[in-house]
């Protein structure tokens, strides 16, 4: 209402003028502009409200009061639950984007629809589309009387399809998916916790698959933080994952927690008692590696035949700094406790091949001294596979 009250002040308009402009700005009737404009929703439209501010004279304190009283964001669906509003950069969000460039993957799903009797602005996209080399599907849904075009979105195309989509002004509808995977329950339980405490938000499926657990969301407002704040983009990011700007410019505190989510997921404990990490990312591995730098973290870096980086600590590291890259009473953090000879914490051991840590166990405790060159010819295999 105040919002409004000084919008109509500073442009000298009466609230008709008002529900006009912005029906004609948003595309939509005047009867939802109006209906909006009473103010007896429990939700608004955050366009609205930005564009409202524009038209306001005292934009920038009227938002900070918004601000202060925004508890949650919704998206507009009577379905939709609440999500909790997150204003700040902190250590569990950190740790999801971490985790997130490891091991997780967003999807989004693009469906562009128009009646049958007005399909002309979808040829015109389909033209456009087909101009850009975009792949995507056609179809109808008799049910609602509706021709449409649906795409799968991902880096190369994604910015292109914004273009396109605030060109025409069409129908859209936008499905989006969130994936984690690990191989271990409870990192993946670790990183539904940090999104409950943030968001407040569940998954819509947590499962095993195979040998991993998956968790998957599909919320569109934690997929919009994502692409929006952190500037990811969906499809596969296996080359192209890194450490976003904001993450980037902040303190050690909130780098090393993102460099823990980076490391829960796709990090490595060896027998050594040290920390590796494989990525085929070099702009990622090198941000782990410049965090450890700043931590104080001694540590070296090479490139394998298969051109992954590697990163990998040195055993002169204490544990107690090692062990703040690793989630409390997950696997990892408890393989380095237990490496260490803190019997408290066993971690479960896990054979992969005809060499296991179990195995090498097994002869270390009957030969009582040997090193990596010995279990190498023991095992008959590479001095790498001894190391991890």
């Amino acid at each position: 209402k105040i919002l409004e009250k000084d919008a109509l002040k500073t442009r000298g308009y009466r609230r008709e003028n008002l529900t006009k402009e912005l029906s004609a700005y948003f595309h939509c009737s005047r009867g939802v502009i109006g209906r909006i404009l009473q103010a007896k929703s429990e939700y608004y439209p955050i366009p609205i409200i930005l564009k409202l501010s524009k038209l306001s004279k005292n934009r920038r304190e009227l938002l900070r009061k918004i601000e202060k009283n925004i508890e949650n964001l919704k998206v507009n669906s009577a379905s939709a639950k609440p999500v909790k509003a997150v204003y700040k950069l902190n250590e569990n969000i950190a740790k999801i984007l971490g985790a997130f460039m490891a091991d997780g993957s967003l999807s989004v799903q693009v469906v562009i629809a128009a009646p049958y009797s007005n399909s002309k602005n979808l040829e015109e996209i389909e033209k456009r589309l087909s101009k850009l080399r975009i792949h995507y599907s056609i179809g109808n849904a008799p049910s609602r009387n509706q021709y449409y075009i649906s795409i799968q979105a991902s880096g190369n195309n994604f910015k292109l399809l914004n273009k396109i989509i605030h060109s025409f002004h069409p129908l859209i509808q936008t499905h989006y998916g969130i994936e984690l995977t690990d191989e271990y329950k409870d990192s993946v339980e670790a990183f539904i916790g940090w999104i409950k405490e943030e968001f407040n938000i569940y998954p819509n499926r947590f499962s095993k698959k195979g040998n991993a657990w998956r968790a998957t969301f599909s919320n569109k407002i934690l997929a919009r933080y994502l692409t929006t704040f952190f500037k990811i983009e969906p499809g596969p990011k296996t080359y192209t994952s890194f450490e976003p700007k904001i993450i980037k410019k902040s303190n050690l505190k909130i780098r090393r927690a993102f460099a823990r989510g980076v490391l829960m997921f796709d990090g490595r404990v060896t027998i050594n008692e040290t920390v590796s990490l494989s990525l085929k990312s070099g702009n990622l591995l090198n941000s782990v590696s410049k965090i450890f730098k700043k931590d104080g973290i001694k540590f070296g870096k090479s490139i394998n035949k298969r051109g992954e980086h590697l990163l990998f600590t040195i055993r002169k590291n204490r544990k107690e700094k090692l062990l703040k890259y690793f989630e409390p009473n997950t696997q990892k953090w408890k393989l380095l406790n237990w490496l260490s000879g803190d019997s408290k914490y066993i971690p479960i051991i896990k054979s992969r091949s005809s060499v296991s840590l179990a195995k090498m166990m097994e002869v270390i405790q009957k030969v009582k001294i040997c090193d990596a060159i010995f279990l190498k010819k023991y095992f008959k295999c590479s001095h790498t596979t001894i190391r991890s």
